[in-house]
């Protein structure tokens, strides 16, 4: 399984923000969650080289707008790249024609 940076770094934004949990944690317990997660076979840490940035480019083109859909256009990137689904109970998802998108709550 694959984590795209941008998720990793979403991860870490919200554990350590006062504004989402009464009791954040600190960066070193969200980098020791993150490390939890690589230490797991098959987990890795996707590239976001010059392709991913070509490809998101082409995500953004493709709905016609950038604004709030872009981190998600970075994640649907990965996914394209990678020939994966995306797991993930955003619908806005549904606006990337051809992606594979997987709803865990339903």
């Amino acid at each position: 399984m694959g984590l795209a940076p941008v998720v990793v770094f979403g991860f870490i934004r919200i554990a350590t923000s006062r504004r989402v949990l009464t009791r954040p944690f600190s960066v070193q317990q969200a980098q020791a969650v993150v490390e939890s997660w690589l230490a797991q076979p098959g987990v890795h840490i996707l590239d976001s080289g010059r392709e991913h940035l070509n490809r998101t480019l082409e995500v953004l083109a493709g709905v016609g707008t950038a604004a709030a859909l872009t981190t998600d256009a970075q994640i649907a990137a990965h996914a394209f790249i990678e020939s994966a689904a995306v797991a993930t109970h955003d619908t806005d998802f549904g606006r990337f024609a051809e992606l594979d998108v997987v709803d865990p709550v339903r």
